[in-house]
This record gives structure tokens, C-alpha cells and sequence, in this order.
């Protein structure tokens, strides 16, 4: 994969729907080396699926959280498909550092919240939690 490869990924992923041409004309190569580019990258699994992004849908006001969760080692995976099963669970990250895991959860009022919080927090896997409360959204997720 070269540098041209890398910028077609780039652009796909910004818009999916970008014609073949309209690549080209931004790489600097023919529609047709394009064309094949970009079978080559599917074939490749580099580009799995074309798909959408679709508006969240606000069903009124939210209250948004980000746990930071410890847990008694690296038991992340065990807690996982606990979180799965949570619709208010945006996602779920094992990351680096002091912390295990990055968990984003969303629900309709703050009494909502800090159950849910509760409940996660009751899971024999984790050891501590701190909860940290979104004040306001600047930029929305792309």
C-alpha cells in the first residue's frame, strides 16, 4: 500500500459515496488506475464495507457520561458482554494506564444515569469507577 492508496482510504472514509472520477481527479491518476485501486483494496480487506452515517436521533434531552473503570486486573473482556447487553452503553474500550476501560453511556436523566452507574460499578470485576458528567457537547462525533 502506498501513499496514493492511503489518501483513497482517506477520502472514502470522508465520503463512501465519492465517484470513481472525482477520486481520480484528487489522486492525480486516471479514473480507470483508480478503479482498480480501489478493487485492489477491497480484495484486500482494506475496505470492508461502504456504509453510512446516520444522524443520532434525540429523543428529547440526554445526559451523557464517561466511566473510568478499574478492574481487580485485566478483566476487561469479562465485563464486555455485560455492557453489550446495556442499549444506554455507546461504547466500551480496554485502554492503557492506571484505568482498564473507557465506557460512554447515555440516558435520559441524571437518576438514570448513576443506576446505571451503580450497576456497572457492582460488577465483581471492577474495583473503582469514577463517573465524568459532559457539560456540554462543542463538536458532535464524525
Amino acid at each position: 500500500m502506498d501513499s496514493i492508496d492511503l489518501k483513497l482510504l482517506d477520502l472514502l472514509e470522508i465520503n463512501g459515496r465519492e465517484t470513481v472520477s472525482a477520486l481520480a481527479a484528487k489522486v492525480g491518476l486516471s479514473r480507470s488506475s483508480v478503479q482498480e485501486r480501489i478493487a485492489k483494496l477491497e480484495s484486500q480487506g482494506e475496505i470492508q464495507a461502504y456504509t453510512i452515517t446516520r444522524k443520532r436521533k434525540k429523543e428529547g434531552p440526554f445526559v451523557r457520561a464517561y466511566l473510568l473503570v478499574k478492574t481487580n486486573g485485566a478483566l476487561c473482556h469479562e465485563i464486555a458482554p455485560h455492557l453489550e447487553k446495556m442499549p444506554e452503553v455507546r461504547f466500551f474500550e480496554s485502554i492503557s494506564g492506571e484505568i482498564d476501560a473507557l465506557v460512554c453511556i447515555e440516558t435520559k436523566t441524571t437518576d438514570e444515569l448513576a443506576a446505571l452507574r451503580d450497576k456497572i460499578a457492582a460488577f465483581h470485576q471492577v474495583c473503582d469507577i469514577q463517573t465524568l458528567s459532559v457539560m456540554k457537547t462543542r463538536i458532535e462525533w464524525r
